[in-house]
């Protein structure tokens, strides 16, 4: 899964970390850099390869404000 941050004005998804559930409902997690000025107007998750993707994949499987 890959957590993307969706930018107040207009701008495209930008990748915000990957993360893997494992069986005992944990998670590995790798955080890339995110501009430190940049403000998210929404988030939302899709599945991705393990390495992550540069623009996200549909379906979005959670979103949030």
């Amino acid at each position: 899964y890959e957590l993307w941050l969706v930018p107040e004005g207009g701008k495209g998804p930008i990748p915000a970390g990957t993360f893997r559930p494992d069986a005992d409902h944990g998670a590995t997690v790798v955080l890339p850099s995110v501009p430190a000025e940049t403000e998210a107007k929404r988030f939302m998750v899709t599945e991705e390869p393990a390495q992550g993707s540069s623009t996200p994949s549909l379906p979005i499987v959670m979103e949030g404000q």
